[in-house]
């Protein structure tokens, strides 16, 4: 896999504006030194005789004092300025920044519109708004509004920020598609009516229902486009659509429209609706029901014990280290959807399970235990090349859940990735995850390879030098990621898949040195419906990010005011900016 880093952005200097009238402030040894918009020469002081220049003979003291008076009185009006550097700080970073310039329709499709503006030198970034409403984040100075409708206008805006998130006014302006292609002579050039009676469903905390009344068509409608804050997430031949993978207490615009089999399209119909109200997630206690209790002094490996049948449906692990780094686990004893396998510490004691871990069985749930993925080495690989390659905590299996655990390595320089994924509909929660990886990029916190339907949320993720927070590639979609903290890594995310439908919000990325929020080579074939919004990018060194095919809104840069980040407490303070996102408080 090719390096998908990005590069760092440079970020220049404020400057004041400061005035002198001594002119002692000036060394008597400057040389043509600027003053305003001015220059003036050298003069030197007649006693300086070790110093003195071939000045022709009109140069006398007499003529120098003269000349020396004039400029003083010069100063003492007031006539030069000097320009001096101010050092970066909080009041600069604090100040309201320019807003954009000269923004105009740069070019215009039947399906988008490109804007473009005139950079502001303090600006951090740039936000895009569609009908006022906030659609997409960028670093640069130019942005394609794409997914539009032929023949209508739009109301943009264009906002700046700073590294604080302390925003620009809003500059305005309305643009208009291309017309509509005409039928052919004989051909339905006629669209359906407009969806009507627009009402929200069923609701919970990640997920909205839309219903809708028919649409009528001269010929007969052939299904229904639907849109969340603009961007084309789905279709349907029904009247109703459930908006998924959503964040909680949070507002969407939801629109509809209807296209018949010729291509006519209805004007869309739009409704907001809210999502249920965030709470605080608890991270579950370890069950006291053990049908078996291994102990690490046992002659047989963990994987033979656990897989045995007879041990019942909660294996407990009395505290103490199982395995080691050349050890293989491999659990491939599975659960039912109505009854899952559990592998747990005894409650109030910690097992450790050394080495290579696989799970490739289903519907098993892996709580309460210390992974040390310290291993030996499994071979080489020309994206690591001159050094080894080693294992990674693999999820080949569906439906498990890996929660309250710690996945770490004793050993940073002899591990792989954290978890690996290639099993679809798996979640990791509650997990501390940190000092792993190797190889970069090759080994990341989380890496998403293949599979879809996977939830990672609420996890504490730090110290990955190596390697992105979380990884989406080749074919991994329809994961979502949410309510993570990632902390030291080269980026936040990646999002390099062929798979669709990746949803990335309410995350806390920071202290990226050499990255951002998201970074690398962006969605790949017909990837489509990946969506990166609502999360906090702080202390990145190049901010955002920009990731082509990737539809970015409402991303910030704010502190979150952690209890204490330098100790890896990650819960957030009374005064954050986030306290309303309800995340993980760490136990």
């Amino acid at each position: 896999m090719q390096d998908i880093s990005a590069p760092p952005v440079s970020r220049g200097p404020s400057s004041t504006t400061e005035s002198h009238s001594n002119w002692e402030r000036f060394p008597a040894d400057d040389r043509d030194r600027p003053i305003g918009s001015a220059r003036f020469p050298r003069f030197r002081d007649p006693a300086d005789a070790q110093n003195a220049d071939p000045k022709p003979a009109m140069w006398n003291a007499a003529s120098r004092c003269i000349v020396r008076r004039a400029f003083l009185a010069l100063l003492a009006l007031g006539a030069f300025t000097v320009t001096l550097q101010a050092p970066a700080g909080d009041a600069a970073s604090k100040k309201v920044p320019s807003s954009t310039s000269s923004v105009t329709v740069a070019q215009a499709t039947e399906t988008s519109l490109s804007l473009s503006w005139q950079r502001v030198r303090s600006a951090a970034g740039y936000d895009l708004y569609l009908d006022q409403t906030r659609v997409a984040t960028t670093q640069t100075t130019a942005y394609t509004l794409a997914g539009l409708r032929c023949g209508s206008t739009y109301q943009l805006g264009v906002d700046s920020f700073n590294a604080r998130g302390v925003r620009s006014s809003i500059v305005n302006l309305a643009g208009s598609t291309r017309a509509c292609p005409v039928a052919p002579v004989g051909g339905d050039a006629s669209p359906p009516t407009s969806p009507a009676t627009l009402s929200q469903g069923a609701t919970s905390a990640t997920s909205i229902s839309l219903l809708w009344s028919a649409s009528l068509d001269n010929v007969g409608v052939a299904g229904y486009e639907l849109f969340l804050n603009g961007n084309k997430v789905g279709t349907t031949t029904g009247t109703s659509y459930s908006f998924a993978n959503l964040s909680c207490g949070t507002s969407y615009t939801l629109a509809v429209d209807a296209y018949d089999a010729a291509g006519n399209r209805s004007q869309p119909s739009s409704v907001s609706g809210t999502t249920s109200a965030c709470t605080t997630p608890t991270a579950p206690a370890p069950s006291g029901n053990c049908t078996a209790t291994l102990n690490p002094s046992s002659a047989d490996t963990l994987d033979t014990q656990f897989n045995d049948p007879s041990k019942g449906n909660v294996v407990c692990l009395r505290g103490g280290d199982y395995g080691s780094p050349s050890v293989y686990t491999d659990l491939t004893r599975s659960g039912t959807s109505s009854q899952r396998l559990t592998l747990q510490s005894v409650p109030g004691e910690t097992a450790v399970i050394h080495g290579y871990l696989a799970v490739d069985s289903s519907w098993i749930t892996l709580a309460h235990i210390k992974i040390d993925a310290t291993t030996t080495p499994q071979g080489t690989s020309s994206n690591c090349p001159g050094q080894s390659i080693y294992g990674n905590f693999t999820l080949a299996g569906s439906n498990i859940v890996v929660e309250e655990s710690e996945i770490t390595a004793s050993n940073q320089a002899q591990s792989g990735n954290g978890i690996y994924v290639t099993g679809s509909n798996e979640e990791i929660k509650f997990n501390k995850i940190h000092d792993v990886g190797a190889c970069r990029p090759y080994d990341h916190g989380i890496y998403l390879h293949s599979g879809s339907g996977t939830q990672i949320h609420d996890n504490w993720l730090w110290n990955l030098p190596d390697g992105w927070g979380v990884q989406v590639y080749p074919t991994a979609g329809d994961d979502h990621i949410y309510a993570n903290v990632i902390d030291r890594a080269m980026s936040g995310f990646v999002v390099c898949s062929t798979g669709s439908n990746t949803i990335i919000n309410h995350n806390i990325v920071m202290n990226a040195a050499a990255g951002s929020l998201i970074s690398g080579c962006g969605p790949q074939g017909s990837s489509t419906g990946n969506v990166v919004n609502d999360n906090d990018s702080f202390n990145n060194a190049a901010g955002f990010g920009n990731v082509a095919n990737v539809s970015m809104a409402g991303n910030f840069s704010a502190d979150p005011q952690f209890v204490d980040p330098a100790s890896h407490n990650y819960q957030v303070s009374p005064t954050s900016p986030l306290l309303s996102w309800n995340l993980w408080t760490g136990s």
